[in-house]
């Protein structure tokens, strides 16, 4: 499933959590830094569920290729677009 560029985080979550179940045993983490897209993308690839621990706009270079169960997640102060 390829995600449309410009999609906010928050629609991404709603998305990947009414759409893709995460598994028993997927990976799990905490997205620390909103500016490094290559985090986001490998955690992405690698499914699980992760909390981001930062706050502001994830900015993607192309869309986000979901081909594993995966699950975003953040919580007040840290709002991600």
């Amino acid at each position: 499933m390829s995600l449309p560029l410009g999609l906010p985080i928050v629609g991404v979550w709603i998305l990947l959590y009414v759409v893709l179940p995460v598994s028993a045993g997927a990976a799990s983490g905490t997205i620390t830094e909103c500016g490094a897209e290559g985090q986001l993308r490998a955690d992405v690839s690698a499914g699980g569920s992760y909390a981001f621990a930062c706050g502001g706009t994830v900015v993607l270079d192309s869309a986000l290729l979901v081909s594993h169960p995966v699950s975003l997640t953040a919580t007040v102060p840290n709002t991600v677009t």
